[in-house]
């Protein structure tokens, strides 16, 4: 079971995540993930290149016997945005980005014993703000909802108070406006089992500062 957890203070956000096993039977598969943030924390510093990072995580994957998930990784985070453009790879690439003072980012690696790759599977019911205004009454009501309590921090539907099939039908009109974006549930493209592990660290004079560790 994966639990990846987010909290902010006006807008500043800590992202975190950890895989626990509840059979008891995946601990190395959970290991590889964990200790990919590690070592990837290890190395921090400002001027340390992303791809680095990326090349870190996967080799100490692949040392534990396993893939790192291609095309998912860590990101950088900004005021009232949890996804700020930057992308940390879980894999080694050739950017050319490397981590700059000031900025606050998310090392997030993923371990598998599948092909390395996630795809898209059903929506579910996590959604964030995009921007724009809709006509509908109950929709106009779930975006001042949502304006005023999350802007565009990621939001569940189970936080609305309108009724359920209302909500899924303004839900519905508004991601097809483009004005909320749906987050889908992802799978691992050969069934594979995967493991998430993730910390926030922001560069100050003093250094590297894990946030939420």
């Amino acid at each position: 079971m994966k639990v990846d957890v987010g909290a902010h203070v006006d807008g500043y956000i800590g992202d975190t995540a950890s895989t626990v096993d509840l059979a008891g039977k995946n601990e190395e598969l959970l290991s590889a993930a964990r200790e990919a943030v590690e070592n990837c924390l290890e190395i921090s510093e400002v001027g340390t290149g992303l791809g680095e990072l990326g090349r870190v995580a996967q080799e100490t994957i692949e040392d534990k016997g396993f893939k790192p998930i291609q095309n998912l990784g860590g990101h950088t985070l900004e005021q009232y945005r949890q996804h700020a453009g930057t992308r940390i790879p879980c894999i080694e690439t050739t950017t050319s980005k490397s981590i700059e003072k000031g900025k606050a980012y998310a090392v997030e690696c993923f371990a598998t014993d599948g092909a390395g790759k996630v795809v898209d599977g059903k929506s579910g019911n996590i959604y964030k703000y995009q921007g724009g205004n809709v006509r509908n009454r109950t929709a106009r009501k779930i975006l001042k909802q949502v304006k005023n309590n999350y802007r565009t921090l990621p939001f569940t539907t189970r936080w609305l108070n309108q009724s359920k099939a209302r909500i899924k039908l303004a839900m519905s009109q508004m991601v097809k406006k483009g004005v909320m974006k749906d987050y889908g549930v992802l799978r691992e493209k050969d069934g594979g089992m995967v493991s998430q592990h993730e910390h926030t660290f922001i560069v100050t004079e003093e250094g590297v500062e894990i946030t939420t560790k």
